[in-house]
């Protein structure tokens, strides 16, 4: 089982289906003295949670907007942006001074955002308004929202030219062209589609069932999905290691990480968590993957060379 860290700082995490999110940066403010942070996004209290990953151990919470859910960092580690589910909008946090910008609306009930590898766009899913919203990093502007179905959960492949929106209520992903902000067919996947990701590498992308208990592979070259695997009861957190090799799997009513090795596309032994487990992440080293739980307050760090 991997070590816990207890925290008071990730209290007030109201529900699961809020989509709770743990992103991984490097903070360049002076408070984490240029350490790789972790950081979680407490719903309940409005606050964002620093975690040391050299030392696992949580910083000093602080404010960023009512109800935040999902978190997104530049990749020059300057900018988080932070989903508002009350407010319809993202707010920018310099990861600096943490100063707050002013909120930029999107849409209803914002779950996720995601940022281009280039630094230049950031990726809003609003799930009641069924939309992607682009905003610009540089002005900080929202651009033409782009219909999707139900966007539960967004991700974006490595080399930037795809976003993906997993619709909730429709059982399909939207692919969408980065480069005209256009979005592509609707793949079928399984029922009630949340988190998803791609591998390390962009080819394959993962896209978890709630419902089904299962995750569907889809071609990223081609968006054609394959058979369904199952991983455990409602799979809703997905990260792939750096090596290429497996995709971890956080199973919410189970309690547990599973491990999906790329090439047999068969699962490992399971790895016991926290109570209800949402998202997971790995490290900018590729060392240690996180994992929020959402009852138990806390988040677990698995090592990945031994998955203990």
């Amino acid at each position: 089982m991997g070590m816990k860290v207890t925290a008071s700082a990730v209290r007030g995490i109201a529900s699961a289906a809020a989509g709770l999110m743990l992103l991984l940066g490097i903070a360049s403010s002076a408070r984490a003295a240029d350490a790789l942070v972790a950081y979680t996004a407490n719903l309940g209290d409005g606050t964002v949670t620093p975690i040391d990953t050299r030392t696992d151990r949580p910083g000093q919470s602080f404010y960023v907007a009512p109800t935040p859910a999902g978190l997104g960092i530049t990749p020059d580690s300057r900018t988080m942006f932070v989903t508002s589910f009350a407010g319809g909008s993202i707010t920018p946090v310099d990861l600096h001074t943490r100063r707050l910008g002013a909120a930029i609306p999107t849409g209803l009930l914002p779950v996720q955002v995601v940022v281009t590898p280039d630094g230049r766009t950031a990726y809003v899913g609003n799930l009641l308004s069924n939309t992607v919203t682009p905003v610009d990093v540089a002005t900080l502007r929202a651009g033409t929202p782009i219909p999707v179905g139900s966007p539960g959960a967004i991700t974006i492949t490595p080399d930037g030219r795809k976003v993906y929106a997993a619709n909730f209520l429709s059982a399909t992903v939207t692919p969408i062209d980065t480069a005209t902000n256009l979005a592509g067919r609707p793949i079928p996947v399984g029922t009630l589609p949340g988190m998803l990701n791609p591998g390390f590498d962009g080819r394959y992308l993962y896209v978890c069932n709630f419902v089904d208990n299962t995750v569907t592979v889809i071609d990223t070259l081609t968006d054609l999905p394959s058979a369904p695997i199952y991983t455990g009861r409602i799979p809703n957190g997905v990260a792939p290691t750096h090596d290429g090799r497996k995709v971890y799997i956080t199973n919410f009513v189970d309690n547990d990480v599973v491990a999906i090795d790329v090439a047999t596309r068969t699962i490992g032994p399971r790895i016991p968590v926290g109570l209800l487990p949402v998202p997971i992440r790995i490290t900018q080293d590729g060392t240690k993957a996180y994992v929020a739980n959402l009852v138990s307050n806390d988040v677990t760090v698995i090592d990945v060379a031994t998955d203990l």
